[in-house]
């Protein structure tokens, strides 16, 4: 059964054969931002350009940037896509000595004035002119923005003597060979998955590894959460486990991060894994140690990897001891309250030292080799932005980021209320509002008829406290990215709401059965 519900994951995570739409959606931006960081680092680690101590970044070359191979998400295939009109074939001119490259990072390093073309016959002319075609303000082409390079010479380039653009070679005004494209590391994060994918870019192409990288990211995922609901099954009960197994199966959200190179995943809910782990076994001296150590280890990976949603994969670390301190004050249940509050405690500093030895090896590459100058400027550049964005000049952002700046807590929270998909695979999302207020009506009415159901209270506001975590402490990001940062609600929130719901209405029949079977 185990194993039918780890295979059953992976196959949703990986084919997604719920949500097409949105998916696509969702890929088509992935491939042009975050996933084309994790395919980049991979291309300039199969072209050995990548000598920055970063694992993720753009690579650029004369087929365009990243963003340009069609979709990163799937396959990776180096296509130059080529202008063809009045004025040119395949990019070449028909009227003069010009030709037409993508105009990128790296050709515009490449192709300078004073710089050589070498052909296939063997000439060489030099670079008289480069400027971006076409020529008129306001018009970059159908395609992008080219260059035009236009070499010395009057005759035309034509193919059967000088070859196809790909087979031109450009060098330096001291003879150097360009090499074949140009890396732009990601300096926002250390990227330890691009490094980890480029130790495979020697044994796997490019195709390959894109797929067993994905499938491996939705195995791991599939592990962790089967993981996580059978340990909320034995601590908690069957229904809670189950109401987790089947957010986490039909969630669009979890499974549309579920294979990227780039978020891996399974990262986020790790530290929840292992904190339910640790407090079923708290009386365990050994097995509490191995967790402090694990959840450190857990913590900083994940922070290596990225510091998106670092809040949430914190708070989902310890998310399940703070319910049981609350419930432990409510029992008044000194002896096992101390002992919560001491294991949440050494958990919480692991957690913490985790994440500063990540940090200090991102300022050890941020500032070359000067901890303090590398952690200011993540400070001022990386952390501020996607917080309150303190500090920032109001003249370095767009539009949308002095909106982030302006809105309110509240604002960003709401429009984390207004779900564009299924909340799960036939829960509308419009149903989030009173999905996510009707347990608070359950609890008021459990306390009018005197019901004692303090665990409903303590699941909804630790969850809510968890999920909304980032909404709060990573506002600008979350009111920028309303792409992504909708799956934070399913680091507890939309579970415990949807368990909450259907356990009061299993206690309100098995209710009125016993008061049938009374009279």
């Amino acid at each position: 059964m185990y194993i039918f519900s780890i295979l059953l994951l992976v196959f949703t995570f990986y084919k997604n054969p719920f949500d097409k739409i949105n998916d696509e959606e969702f890929r088509e931006f992935n491939s042009s931002n975050s996933e084309a960081l994790a395919v980049g680092g991979f291309i300039a680690a199969e072209n050995n350009e990548n000598e920055t101590g970063y694992g993720l970044g753009y690579w650029y070359d004369e087929s365009g940037g990243v963003w340009d191979w069609g979709n990163s998400w799937n396959t990776y295939n180096k296509v130059m896509i080529k202008i063809n009109n009045d004025e040119y074939t395949d990019s070449i001119s028909n009227k003069t000595s010009a030709f037409l490259i993508p105009q990128n990072d790296y050709t515009n390093n490449k192709y300078q004035v004073g710089n050589k073309v070498t052909f296939i016959n063997g000439e060489s002319r030099t670079i008289t002119s480069v400027k971006e075609y076409p020529d008129k303000i306001g018009e970059v082409g159908e395609y992008g923005i080219y260059l035009e390079v236009t070499v010395e010479g009057d005759d035309l380039l034509e193919v059967s003597m000088y070859g196809n653009i790909e087979d031109y070679v450009v060098t330096d005004k001291k003879g150097n060979v360009y090499p074949g494209g140009a890396f732009k590391e990601y300096v926002s994060q250390v990227g330890l998955q691009g490094k980890i994918y480029s130790i495979f870019a020697d044994i796997f192409n490019y195709n390959n590894e894109v797929k067993i990288i994905r499938i491996t990211n939705c195995i791991f995922l599939a592990i962790i959460l089967i993981g996580i609901c059978l340990l909320i099954s034995q601590k908690y009960n069957q229904l809670l486990g189950t109401v987790f197994f089947i957010v986490f199966w039909l969630s669009p959200w979890i499974i549309k991060f579920a294979p990227s190179m780039y978020w891996v995943e399974f990262l986020w809910f790790l530290p929840m894994l292992i904190g339910l782990y640790c407090l079923i076994n708290i009386d365990k001296k050994r097995t509490r140690i191995v967790c402090y150590i694990f959840i450190g280890l857990a913590i900083m990976l994940k922070s290596l990897c990225g510091y998106e949603y670092i809040t949430n994969v914190m708070l989902g670390g310890i998310e399940f001891f703070l319910i049981e301190i609350i419930l432990a004050m409510f029992k008044k249940d000194r002896k096992k309250l101390l002992s919560l509050l001491k294991t949440t405690f050494f958990l919480g500093i692991s957690s913490i030292v985790g994440f500063m030895l990540a940090l200090t090896v991102h300022s050890i590459l941020r500032g070359n080799g000067d901890i303090i100058t590398g952690l200011v400027r993540i400070i001022k550049e990386d952390a501020m932005r996607r917080t309150f964005s303190i500090g920032i000049q109001n003249s370095a952002l767009n539009d949308i980021a002095l909106e982030s700046i302006e809105a309110s807590v509240v604002s960003v929270v709401i429009k984390y209320c207004n779900f564009s998909t299924d909340i799960i695979l036939g829960i509308p999302g419009n149903l989030f509002n009173l999905i996510s207020f009707m347990p608070i009506f359950i609890c008021v009415y459990n306390f009018y008829k005197r019901r004692k159901t303090n665990n409903f209270v303590v699941f909804y506001f630790v969850s809510l406290l968890v999920s909304a975590s980032w909404f709060i402490l990573g506002k600008g990001h979350s009111y920028i990215h309303t792409s992504l940062n909708f799956v934070m609600w399913y680091f507890g929130f939309v579970q415990f709401c949807i368990y909450i719901i259907i356990k009061q209405f299993i206690n309100i029949m098995y209710e009125r059965k016993e008061s049938m079977g009374s009279n």
